[in-house]
């Protein structure tokens, strides 16, 4: 007895070849598609770093500006900066020249360490000089109702010898709550600059202003991808406005450079106490 099958349909090699064909560009596509939206992720992310790098380097540079001649006066005084160099005013500009990165220096009375009991000539005795010292180099002190600066040049106990005398009623201001004497500031000079090396900017704040750099008192990185630095002071002809432009640089592992730039422009208050 004879069995009668129908017709069986099937591939034939041609249309298998075909959709093989179809089915690699397809996966082609999608895979091409995925490595391009990987790139362009990871170009937002640097993008992204980067931006945030510069703002936050900015917002700690307008605090720090900000204070510039707070307790100390615009100028009249020297102090030594971190590099050793010889600064005389709130703000000092240094390599002010374009395209090579500036070098920004502020001054200002940045921490109320004791307050004052008794005055005599050169020598000031506070109700505690723990926050000074001259282990590792020079210090200056500040008071409030003097713009001026003072050299430290010894320190015996609480009684502190100056280069010159401050004014004898600091002992006898009187301060909120009762408290009888000047507040007594540690003066720092805050140092900006960029390591182009590697795209850094770097800040220092000593509090031993003009030692060589020790484990304790090293610059501070606060900015990765910066390039460069550029400061315009005064800005559009205004001593109280000054403009800060940071510009960030990233290259991607094509070679490809992206590079943006921050800017700030800044109220230089210079107020007393």
């Amino acid at each position: 007895m004879k069995t009668i099958r129908g017709k069986e349909a099937g591939f034939t090699l041609i249309e298998l070849m075909i959709v093989l064909v179809i089915s690699s560009i397809v996966i082609a596509a999608i895979f091409a598609t995925f490595i391009s939206q990987q790139k362009s992720y990871a170009t937002q992310t640097k993008v992204s770093d980067m931006q945030q790098n510069a703002r936050a380097a900015l917002t700690l540079m307008e605090r720090d500006l900000r204070m510039a001649g707070f307790g100390v006066g615009d100028s009249g005084f020297t102090v030594q900066a971190f590099a050793g160099n010889n600064v005389n005013a709130s703000i000092t500009v240094a390599n002010n020249a374009t395209p090579t990165p500036d070098q920004i220096t502020i001054v200002y009375a940045a921490q109320q360490i004791s307050t004052v009991s008794a005055v005599s000539d050169t020598n000031v005795t506070l109700a505690n000089a723990a926050g000074f010292g001259l282990a590792n180099g020079t210090q200056y002190i500040a008071f409030e109702t003097v713009r001026n600066v003072y050299t430290i040049q010894s320190i015996n106990g609480n009684v502190l010898t100056l280069n010159s005398a401050p004014p004898s009623y600091l002992a006898n201001i009187v301060n909120t709550g009762g408290v009888v004497g000047a507040r007594a500031y540690l003066v720092r000079a805050v140092t900006y600059q960029v390591d182009t090396g590697r795209r850094t900017l770097e800040r220092v704040a000593s509090d031993q202003i003009g030692t060589v750099p020790d484990a304790d008192d090293l610059w501070d990185d606060i900015g990765n991808y910066i390039t460069n630095l550029q400061v315009v002071w005064p800005f559009n002809g205004n001593n109280n406005l000054l403009q800060i432009t940071l510009t960030g640089q990233d290259t991607d592992s094509d070679g490809t450079t992206r590079t943006r730039e921050h800017q700030a422009v800044i109220n230089i208050r210079n107020n007393g106490l």
